[in-house]
């Protein structure tokens, strides 16, 4: 069955330097330290580990920046009284500097171009794991959002939204690609019957020489002629 609607990861899919094969995520990695420079680097990244155990054992996966920043604040004991002004401070300075970084990477013309193409071709989404407003941030600024025919994040999860983009389209599961660089992608995907296109990143050395149930590229740019071949099989 051929390709209906095409729906993308942002994290190290759409923000992604695929030279170097480092994205958002890199660029969020580092971000925290910068979020709180009064320790170490060291003692943040146990901060961060405690944070994000506490916060997976009572939200099933469901935090978001804003939450791990407060789970962080109250590991390096800020008073309660302090406690909602520094996180809404700090999360704000994350995003800064998160914003400032994808502009870094950029949006290649030959990217562009591609994702032009299959938006006249098809309705494209994003679906991803960032608050919604982040990513429409992100996305407004690499003059992506009149490409999309909807975005959807947090506090959405990927497979509600996935399901609701599927819904909204009408469509057959199997007439939705799904394009991400992550095995919970595919575990999406895989869950509602979609197919599915890995990126090929750095983070995810997995996919670099073991076969997997679906391709594999390393571009953006790849995607309409692989679209395109599948029309003529």
């Amino acid at each position: 069955m051929s390709t209906k609607c095409v729906v993308l990861d942002a994290d190290n899919c759409l923000f992604l330097d695929e030279k170097t094969g480092e994205g958002s995520e890199e660029i969020k990695d580092e971000a925290w330290y910068s979020v709180f420079p009064e320790h170490s680097r060291e003692t943040l990244d146990s901060a961060m580990r405690a944070a994000r155990g506490n916060l997976a054992s009572f939200t099933a996966g469901q935090a978001d920046r804003q939450d791990l920043v407060r789970e962080v604040c109250r590991y390096f004991r800020i008073s309660n009284e302090q406690v909602e002004d520094e996180v809404v401070r700090r999360r704000d300075h994350f995003n800064r500097v998160v914003q400032e970084g994808i502009q870094q990477i950029g949006m290649p013309a030959q990217k562009r171009a591609a994702l032009a193409q299959l938006s006249g071709a098809m309705p494209l989404y994003v679906n991803t794991a960032t608050p919604l407003d982040a990513a429409r941030e992100s996305l407004d600024a690499l003059g992506l959002s009149p490409l999309l025919k909807g975005m959807y994040g947090r506090p959405g999860t990927k497979l509600g939204n996935l399901q609701e983009i599927i819904r909204v389209e009408g469509l057959d599961p199997t007439e939705v690609l799904v394009v991400d660089d992550q095995p919970t992608g595919w575990s999406v995907a895989q869950q509602l019957g979609c197919r599915f296109v890995g990126i090929r990143t750095e983070r995810n050395r997995a996919w670099h020489d073991t076969p997997q149930p679906f391709p594999i590229i390393r571009s953006l740019s790849e995607l309409p002629a692989l679209i395109l071949s599948e029309k003529k099989q």
